[in-house]
């Protein structure tokens, strides 16, 4: 359930702010000189959440981190960098990838997200449970598979990837091996790959279920990025489009199907083509 509530008043209407959104979106942004995206946006932000707060626990509990890039409006793209979780902080964009209506789009060539992280254990991701999620908005338009990485780890061109392609190499605290079969994420719409145990792992491509098995190895003490593993050269850059990204324990179906569904309702009410 979610927390204490603010009241705001928009046309005559009496609407409130979930507290811990009001603390860490909204009380950042007035701090650090960020502009807030209108009212009508900012309530439908407020229930997405809501919505994971119900489906993640009170106060995203079983996440790490969380962030919402589509805003229907590129020019409010510091706002997008804010941390649901982490209050105060706030991820930073490098190279060329670009705010769109939709999220950040990356360029193929030095563009990446950071949200400052390291999934070491020290939080809800473990191990043998442990998961992530994004939805991708837009292709690279390029068959190369670090076109379609969503996300890597920095030092590393093999840990933790994952890609938007059909293939056995989709990794999740494996260093290099390959799951038993292969697992189609290709398309837009929202992605999530979950470590069950120590051999299995979940993979679901908007509302399709692909369960593998691969051995876990070790949790890789690297930083993190959105849209780069490894190093900064066009051999390591994704051209995905991202609308949002998580991070924490590993989500059961019931969980990532909430928040996909969130997400849709979520892009509907700002005026955009919901694609989860």
């Amino acid at each position: 359930m979610s927390r204490a509530l603010k009241n705001i008043a928009v046309f005559g209407i009496i609407t409130s702010y979930n507290s811990l959104f009001q603390e860490r979106v909204l009380d950042v942004a007035s701090t650090n000189g960020i502009t807030r995206p209108p009212t009508p946006t900012l309530i439908a932000l407020n229930q997405h959440f809501v919505d994971l707060e119900n489906a993640t626990g009170a106060g995203l509990s079983t996440l790490d981190d969380y962030v919402w890039f589509g805003l229907n409006n590129s020019a409010l793209w510091p706002f997008s960098l804010i941390s649901w979780k982490r209050t105060g902080v706030i991820w930073t964009a490098q190279g060329g990838i670009a705010s769109t209506a939709y999220g950040w789009k990356n360029n193929m060539l030095n563009g990446y997200l950071v949200p400052n992280l390291t999934p070491n254990g020290s939080g809800n991701y473990k191990l043998n449970n442990a998961g992530k999620f994004s939805t991708i908005y837009e292709g690279s338009g390029s068959a190369v598979a670090v076109h379609n990485l969503i996300d890597g780890r920095l030092g590393s061109d093999t840990v933790d990837v994952w890609y938007v392609m059909n293939g056995n190499y989709q990794r999740i605290n494996q260093t290099s091996g390959n799951l038993n079969s292969a697992a189609d994420l290709t398309g837009t719409g929202f992605k999530s790959i979950n470590r069950e145990s120590s051999t299995n792992v979940r993979l679901e491509n908007k509302d399709v279920v692909m369960n593998r098995t691969a051995t876990s190895t070790s949790l890789f003490a690297s930083e993190i990025t959105i849209g780069r593993r490894s190093t900064v050269d066009s051999s390591n850059i994704s051209g995905l489009g991202y609308t949002n990204w998580g991070i924490g324990a590993a989500l059961n179906n019931t969980q990532t199907q909430a928040i996909r569904t969130s997400v849709n309702t979520l892009l509907s009410n700002v005026g955009l083509t919901p694609i989860a």
